[in-house]
């Protein structure tokens, strides 16, 4: 995928704070991506990804009641679930081995460390497109 592709995909945010969606939303505008969904926990993310078609989706690690390992690893595992083959970037404060290993065995494509970068989620967002795990 190419950067200009950026501008063409459905992305959904999942953060418990309402700031951190902001400036999430602010660095996918910076990249090109302007159709960016939002939900503040587990429900209304998992809500999300059986309402509507997206492309990938960027969740904090952190999130209630089910944190993003579990949504991930139930977003996976839903049979009739029009995105469960989605990309998903992970985003958290703690980066401990064990915790991005457990991610990845959920289904989660792309791991980020807090803070980030508009040019790091550029980055994971292409890898996640053009290497699909």
């Amino acid at each position: 995928m190419i950067t200009m592709e950026l501008a063409k995909i459905r992305v959904l945010v999942a953060d418990p704070s309402p700031h951190m969606v902001s400036i999430i939303r602010a660095m996918l505008r910076g990249i090109g991506v302007t159709n960016v969904h939002e939900a503040n926990d587990s429900k209304g993310a998992l809500a999300a990804l059986m309402s509507r078609q997206v492309d990938a989706m960027i969740v904090e690690d952190h999130l209630t009641p089910h944190d993003g390992t579990a949504l991930t690893r139930q977003l996976r595992s839903c049979a009739d679930c029009p995105n469960r083959d989605i990309p998903v970037i992970m985003m958290s404060g703690q980066t401990e081995m064990t915790r991005i290993i457990h991610a990845r065995d959920a289904g989660v494509t792309e791991f980020v460390k807090k803070p980030l970068s508009a040019s790091v989620l550029r980055d994971r967002l292409l890898a996640a497109f053009a290497q699909p795990r």
